[in-house]
């Protein structure tokens, strides 16, 4: 259903956002997308999501980029704020190296900032932000499902996604990995609203 909404929306010309799921959503999101030709995939997430599976499962939880680098349509991949230890094997590292994506760790994201990562997209091709919760830093967005210290503040991440916005098409966009259950207070949900 969710590939089927995101190809619709794609057909009516209009720019699909996918609010909301674990990290399997974005998997059938991306492969609804074929028919916005190539495209660059800018992925802000705490982890790189390069398992071929997990549990058996290869269409879901830390898999995204994987099944991402396999369509077609993906031309190039450049993510954001990877930090968590034991998140990635070294296989899975050098799988998406391989294929030519581009890490930027969070620490290197923020030495760098925003035009070191803009200057990572193509400037060609539309580009589709893929946001997961936990690329904020836990003080900014608790409610997850893995909260790693050490990520981008909330006003580095919303100038990183205000800077692609003027510089590129942004053709869709996802969020998800917020956990309602965690955000007594609403914190979370608001940031990744913002």
């Amino acid at each position: 259903r969710i590939e089927t909404a995101a190809r619709a929306i794609v057909a009516a010309g209009a720019v699909p956002v996918l609010l909301g799921g674990d990290d399997s959503v974005p998997v059938p999101f991306h492969r609804g997308l074929a028919d916005l030709g190539p495209f660059a995939v800018l992925q802000i997430d705490a982890h790189i999501d390069w398992r071929d599976s997990l549990g058996g499962e290869r269409d879901g939880y830390s898999s995204t980029m994987r099944r991402a680098s396999e369509l077609a349509a993906v031309r190039a991949i450049v993510q954001v704020g990877a930090r968590g230890v034991g998140s990635a094997r070294p296989e899975e590292v050098e799988t998406a190296q391989r294929w030519g994506a581009r890490i930027v760790p969070a620490e290197e994201f923020r030495r760098g900032g925003a035009e070191a990562v803009l200057a990572l997209l193509p400037g060609a091709l539309p580009v589709v932000v893929a946001v997961d919760c936990d690329a904020f830093d836990p003080s900014v967005c608790p409610a997850v499902n893995a909260p790693t210290p050490g990520g981008p503040l909330f006003h580095e991440l919303a100038g990183l996604i205000r800077l692609v916005g003027s510089r590129r098409r942004i053709a869709a966009c996802s969020i998800v990995e917020l956990v309602p259950a965690r955000d007594p207070h609403g914190l979370s949900a608001t940031a990744a609203a913002r």
